[in-house]
């Protein structure tokens, strides 16, 4: 795929969100190649505050979402990163660029 065709990225992603539906594990990018979050306000927060040490229900406090609310995120992508825990999902973030790397508290990048 030609990464520098936004139509062939458009196509992609589509393909992709259309694997998430059924727990494909897989990262939507933009056109050029940086991941994008479904939702960067909620995942992106979420995430920080799992960088953070937060616990489900501290993380469902700071976002005024439920528990439920917050694991409902954290499956989402968990499934869509491979991720099989907690260490390993924001992990993951760190290296898709998602988490930005050496500064503290974790902040989600801006991309």
């Amino acid at each position: 795929m030609d990464r520098s065709d936004p139509e062939a990225v458009v196509w992609r992603n589509r393909a992709l969100m259309l694997f998430d539906r059924v727990s494909v594990p897989v990262a939507v990018s933009d056109v050029h190649g940086a991941v994008r979050l479904a939702n960067p306000a909620v995942e992106g927060r979420v995430l920080e505050l799992l960088a953070g040490g937060a616990t489900t229900a501290q993380a469902a406090r700071e976002t005024g979402l439920t528990t439920d609310g917050v694991g409902y995120h954290l499956r989402r992508l968990s499934a869509r990163w491979g991720a099989g825990s907690r260490t390993e999902l924001v992990a993951r973030a760190y290296a898709l660029g998602v988490l930005t790397s050496g500064v503290w508290p974790p902040v989600a990048s801006s991309a």
